[in-house]
């Protein structure tokens, strides 16, 4: 099993560890409030991640903090087992650029938005499908029933605050 710590800063007065297993350092204190898997190796995420819905498949895609850099995403069971790494095209350029959120597709499809304005699409397997282009740098997005994207910007001043894109 692969563990993620999930922790709470609580103030104290007394000293406490600022970190999950740190220094004493007081007045904080870091709570562990919940684990999933291993604290090292792979599958440990050393950020703050974003967890995906549950896809129909019985798992979760976990993307690292944006601008944590070697850290792809990654997919959990519902026990919280590493299950393995999404993985997009051997091209290094068509590779994730700092993978930012997942949204999952009506037909179960996993959609992974990235810093380099585009998505990379996968199949309900975790497997690389493909790549599109996107108008915009995302700050979230809505996969709809009939395949369109609606995205938002990440770019304060865009001319709307929400574009409607085809599934292409």
């Amino acid at each position: 099993m692969r563990a993620t710590q999930l922790c709470v800063i609580l103030t104290a007065l007394v000293s406490g560890s600022l970190a999950c297993s740190g220094p004493d350092l007081g007045p904080m204190r870091v709570e562990v409030i919940a684990q999933v898997g291993d604290t090292t190796g792979p599958g440990s995420i050393p950020t703050w991640p974003r967890v995906s819905a549950r896809h129909p498949g019985g798992y979760r895609i976990v993307v690292p903090q944006p601008g944590t850099t070697g850290f792809p995403p990654m997919a959990f069971d519902d026990g919280g087992n590493f299950l393995g790494e999404l993985k997009g095209p051997n091209d290094g350029a068509a590779g994730f650029v700092q993978p930012l959120f997942t949204r999952l597709g009506p037909d179960g499809t996993i959609w992974i938005f990235d810093a380099a304005a585009r998505v990379l699409v996968f199949d309900g397997a975790r497997r690389y499908q493909r790549t599109v282009a996107l108008p915009i740098a995302p700050w979230d997005a809505v996969v709809l029933g009939d395949g369109r994207i609606a995205v938002s910007s990440s770019s304060y001043g865009a001319p709307l605050p929400w574009l409607l894109l085809d599934r292409d």
